[in-house]
């Protein structure tokens, strides 16, 4: 059926016909709107401010893991982006938050926000050295921003021990998620 327009003065079906252009023009105008409410409804991260959080991973000692960031100045990057794991080839006997000694820290480094708030990263390493004995560890990162103060993920890693003479040299991959809230 092809729809007309009805001229002043001309009978037509019913009267009301329109054409298939204004159609076409008014649902792509409805598709735009609802295109552009969906990208302003989109969290994005507040500009050069500080999120630290908890990650889901194991308490050790009755400590929980943290993770923290800051964002660019442009909000277009988490900047410094770190977080603390025990890993994956066990350490046992910790005194105190386990969290905190810098062999547990892994820093990531930068990862970039898309224009929707999401956020990833993968392969980032980072790597610290034990008695003699070295420990890599590749981190992938996927996450978003669920509000301007909350953002949540998951963070993905394994990790490769220096000595090749130690059975399981290499673990992983190691999964666990996060939340951080704007501090």
């Amino acid at each position: 059926m092809r729809l007309g327009i009805t001229r002043p003065g001309q009978a037509g079906r019913g009267g009301h016909h329109l054409s298939t252009r204004r159609v076409s023009v008014a649902a792509a105008a409805t598709l735009l709107t609802f295109a552009v409410a969906a990208d302003a409804l989109a969290a994005h991260p507040k500009p050069g401010n500080k999120y630290s959080g908890f990650t889901s991973e194991p308490a050790v000692a009755g400590f929980h893991a943290p993770v923290s960031f800051r964002v660019s100045s442009n909000g277009t990057a988490l900047i410094s982006f770190r977080y603390s794991t025990v890993g994956c080839f066990g350490g046992g006997g910790f005194r105190g938050d386990p969290f905190t000694l810098k062999d547990t820290i892994q820093f990531v480094g930068r990862v970039k926000v898309g224009q929707t708030g999401s956020f990833s990263v993968t392969g980032a390493r980072s790597t610290f050295v034990v008695q003699g004995q070295k420990t890599v560890t590749a981190t992938s990162i996927t996450g978003r921003f669920k509000t301007a103060k909350l953002a949540t993920g998951k963070i993905s890693y394994k990790q490769t021990f220096s000595d090749p003479q130690v059975a399981g040299s290499t673990c992983g991959p190691m999964s666990f998620t996060f939340s951080a809230k704007l501090r």
